[in-house]
């Protein structure tokens, strides 16, 4: 069952009437328009007044109202709404619509109005009618209210039949079972069979519900050879006109609301519009569910069917019903005495008992003695060849029970175990596995009357459970199990080790039912089938109902012959493993919904589904597509054939873009699991207006043209390159004639240029010797006043007169009057322009500057300035200051620039 309220599909709480279309769609008359609803998708279309009826018929959708009366049209476009008030004068409020002899009856409280396909007729009613009249091949049946039974048929004639019987009643439904036999549900009457022999009523178990429900609407479900039956205040009974009751449905386990307006039947579901939202019913669901939203069983420790009755255990106390859960008529009654926790039920020596926080009870039917007040019991077993023992785990260890004159009674506690305990396996060897809470795990030995421990290991020890919680015990294939949040061990004579690879990620495996195990595996329920040691496929809300079992009480257990009873937040539900299917999902084609095509530079939108050319600027394509499935989800995978060749996973989407398609042709393809492929569509892109067929010819005609200029062009060209290659040649032979004369330039200015570097090499190399020369003298002369002065006067005079001859061969005026002479005829106008840029420098900057020029040396300048190497740059540092140089400025390179 699945519940939709109007957050889900977009509208009123309201729902009064609902209808199926050859097409698939769900449709809802709603109490602000009409709701289409198609598996994936739920679509409102607003009416001004509230909406009371509905009825497809081929492609269109009938709908009526209080000022309604029109159809909706389906296309591809979505339903298109044509008003057929426009016809007649109407002011009415309509309530069920009949299609009749290939026409369409409209249905209020005081007229008929019959719809041709092209003009509407009124047919007035008379007398008191009930809520519905019903079509019955050619001819409609209603009822006056507390009055007769009228036949009529579209033309206007008419049948009375004025049985005593029918004066007391409200007929509510009327129905042909055979030809001219009617069956007739009335208010508050139960059921009856009406033919040429008269009224009969039904007396059944069926009939009599109905009286106190108080039938609204029925309809038959023909597949399954039962009935319907929607009530006023009380859901809907799902039933056979012999009595017998399939199904009770009401807001108790799962409905939407107990008032009902409407029922529609297809593929196995029964949709129920009522006055709160909108349900779905899978009739031959495996899954019974029990709603106790005020949970006022409690919270459920567990469960079991036993000598004919249905036993839950909660916090609460425990419950009883003595008769199946699943049935409709079920009644869960707390048995007496037992108020408070309930651990776990046992079946023990073939009777039932159970372990409660007060101590242990042995139930009997609807009755539970205590047989214990010790408290706290948890599970009880039956020791091996011990048919008048019973042992049971709990608050304080293990205890023994002894039957004794045909009662069970507290015999001893056995010493040993000072540990709450849970779980008790006994093991082929003969002894005992014991759990409890906080990590507890030991394996003991009795001795024969199961008066002391003999052995006792305390498995806590083991690497692999240190970090284990409360541990469950289990057999699982005939090995014992150790049962943990998410993992699972085997236990066996080798000791402890990982568990079988099918069991991991396991959070609850209930005991074994049959040859079946129920699995919590990984947040889905699933079904292990030892005897064929493989998986049962579950259809996918069956594994979905995991999620709704409560956090760290998931617990799964059998319930009798292939019943497995599985706790929820707020109820219960009862899986029947025999109503199972093979699990697969019955196979409806998808249909494609709707197509539209946007630009992406403008996000205009072209929607025209029946154009197979589209134009090129609206090449992103979104596809809408349902399958009508409304059982379970089909892993579709798609194709857009064209665009990729892989199949790609649809994941559940209901559509898809293609954005920026390239011009070509596609098809879009779905495939289900079978492997069966749908083409949804075809369509195809416009090239560009650049690479369409006429563009294309300008471009061809254009291409001939410019090839005829080209042409042209290029002996026009050819003629303009020979002029340019005369010319050309005439130019080159006038460069060559110039880069000779250059070269000859080049090589007199280069040849000159090395003569006076040379002069300059050699007027250096002479200042140097003139300058060494200089330095001899004067260190002679120096000579010669030493010995002057310490000679006598003969040699005087002849020192004397060397030393006029030194003075004379030291003439500095003439040796610098010698050297501008030599320096002028290498570098004419260094001194005018020197000058010019610097006024003033002294005579002796000149000089200086010339023989800085002549790239002399600071130690070869100072003997022609007569001074020291220190001496000569202190002179090159006031003439650099008195020329103004900056300090990146190389005074060599300065001089040599002029």
């Amino acid at each position: 069952m699945q519940n939709f309220n109007k957050l889900a599909y977009g509208a009123a709480n309201q729902n009064w009437d609902v209808a199926t279309s050859e097409a698939g769609y769900i449709y809802f008359a709603n109490s602000v328009g009409l709701l289409q609803y198609d598996s994936k998708r739920w679509e409102l279309f607003p009416t001004k007044e509230m909406l009371r009826a509905v009825m497809p018929v081929n492609h269109l959708i009938y709908v009526g109202g209080k000022d309604i009366l029109g159809y909706y049209e389906e296309t591809h476009q979505g339903l298109i709404y044509h008003d057929l008030t426009e016809l007649i004068d109407f002011q009415d409020e309509i309530w069920k619509i009949i299609p009749v002899a290939e026409k369409i009856v409209f249905q209020s409280f005081k007229a008929l109005y019959i719809y041709d396909g092209k003009r509407i007729r009124q047919q007035n009613l008379t007398g008191n009618l009930t809520t519905y009249a019903y079509g019955v091949r050619d001819h409609l049946y209603y009822h006056e209210s507390h009055g007769a039974l009228v036949k009529v048929n579209l033309e206007g004639g008419r049948q009375v039949f004025e049985e005593q019987m029918l004066k007391q009643w409200k007929v509510k439904f009327i129905y042909e079972l055979e030809q001219d036999q009617l069956l007739l549900g009335t208010l508050r009457h139960g059921l009856f069979l009406y033919d040429q022999e008269g009224i009969i009523p039904l007396d059944n178990e069926l009939s009599e519900l109905l009286k106190k429900y108080q039938i609204n609407k029925a309809i038959p479900l023909p597949q399954l050879g039962w009935f319907a039956f929607a009530t006023m205040n009380q859901g809907v009974l799902i039933a056979h006109l012999d009595g017998r009751i399939r199904h009770h449905l009401d807001t108790q386990n799962g409905l939407s609301d107990n008032r009902i307006h409407g029922l529609a039947y297809k593929n196995g579901a029964l949709w129920v519009g009522t006055e709160n939202g909108i349900s779905q019913v899978v009739l031959d669901d495996p899954l019974y569910f029990f709603h106790d939203p005020l949970v006022q069983l409690g919270a459920i420790e567990d469960a079991i069917a036993f000598d004919g009755h249905y036993y839950i255990g909660t916090n609460q106390g425990v419950y009883v019903s003595d008769g199946a859960l699943e049935d409709p008529d079920h009644r869960l009654e707390l048995i007496p005495g037992t108020d408070g926790q309930v651990w776990k039920f046992s079946i023990v020596h073939g009777a039932l008992f159970c372990g409660h926080n007060d101590g242990v009870f042995q139930l009997q039917g609807k009755v539970a003695r205590k047989i214990s007040s010790r408290g706290g019991a948890y599970q009880l077993i039956a020791p091996r060849d011990k048919e008048d023992l019973m042992i049971t785990t709990g608050y304080r260890g293990l205890e023994v029970y002894q039957k004794s004159e045909g009662d069970w009674k507290h015999l001893r506690f056995i010493p040993g175990f000072d540990q709450v305990l849970h779980y008790l396996l006994p093991l082929e060897d003969g002894s005992y596995l014991a759990s409890g809470p906080n990590k507890n795990l030991w394996q003991f030995r009795l001795d024969e009357k199961c008066v002391k421990i003999l052995e006792l290991e305390d498995l806590r020890v083991d690497a692999q459970l240190k970090n284990s919680g409360n541990l469950k015990l289990d057999f699982w294939a005939g090995e014992a199990l150790i049962i943990d949040k998410d993992s699972v061990f085997r236990f066996n004579q080798d000791g402890i080790s990982a568990g079988p690879e099918e069991l991991q990620g396991v959070q609850e495996i209930s005991a074994r039912n049959g040859d079946f195990h129920l699995l919590n595996q990984r947040g889905q329920l699933v079904l292990w089938d030892l005897k064929k040691g493989q998986r049962v496929s579950l259809p996918k809300h069956v594994e979905r109902q995991a999620d709704l079992q409560i956090f760290g009480k998931e617990k799964l257990i059998p319930f009798g012959a292939a019943l497995f009873f599985i706790p929820i937040e707020k109820g219960f539900e009862i899986l029947n493993v025999a109503q199972l299917n093979d699990g697969t999902t019955p196979a409806y084609a998808p249909v494609l919904r709707g197509i539209s095509w946007k630009n992406e530079r403008t996000d205009e939108f072209f929607e025209n589904i029946e154009q197979d050319e589209i134009p090129y600027a609206y090449n992103s394509v979104n596809l809408r597509f349902t399958d009508f499935n409304y059982l379970e989800e089909v892993p579709y995978e798609y194709q857009l054939s064209g665009y990729h060749q892989e199949w790609m996973l649809l994941g559940g989407q209901e559509n898809l873009t293609f954005g920026n398609l390239p011009a070509g042709q596609y098809q879009f393809l779905l495939r289900n699991p079978a492997g069966d492929v749908f083409p949804l569509t075809d369509f195809e892109i416009s090239p560009p207006w650049y690479k369409n067929s006429w563009s294309i010819l300008l471009y061809v005609m254009f291409l001939i043209s410019l090839i005829g200029l080209a042409w042209k062009w290029h002996q026009l060209r050819m003629r303009k390159l020979t002029l340019e290659m005369l010319q050309r040649k005439r130019m080159l032979l006038k460069q060559q004639r110039q880069e000779n004369e250059w070269r000859l330039k080049e090589m007199e200015r280069l040849q000159l240029e090395e003569e006076v570097s040379e002069s300059n090499r050699e007027l250096s190399r002479i200042m140097a010797r003139h300058g060494k020369n200089r330095e001899l003298i004067g260190k002679l002369r120096e000579e010669v006043n030493k010995l002057k002065d310490k000679g006598n006067i003969g040699q005087t005079k002849a020192l004397t007169k060397l030393h006029d001859i030194i003075d004379n061969n030291l003439d500095e005026v003439k040796d610098w009057q010698v050297f501008e002479s030599a320096f002028n005829q290498k570098h004419a106008n260094f001194f005018t322009h020197l000058k010019k840029a610097h006024p003033q420098l002294t005579a002796e900057d000149l000089k200086l500057c010339a023989y800085l020029k002549m790239h002399l040396s600071t130690k070869e300048l100072a003997p022609i300035f007569n001074i020291t190497p220190k001496s000569v740059e202190v002179k090159r540092y006031r003439l650099r200051k008195k020329m103004d140089l900056p300090k990146e400025k190389s005074l060599q390179e300065y001089l040599d620039n002029f």
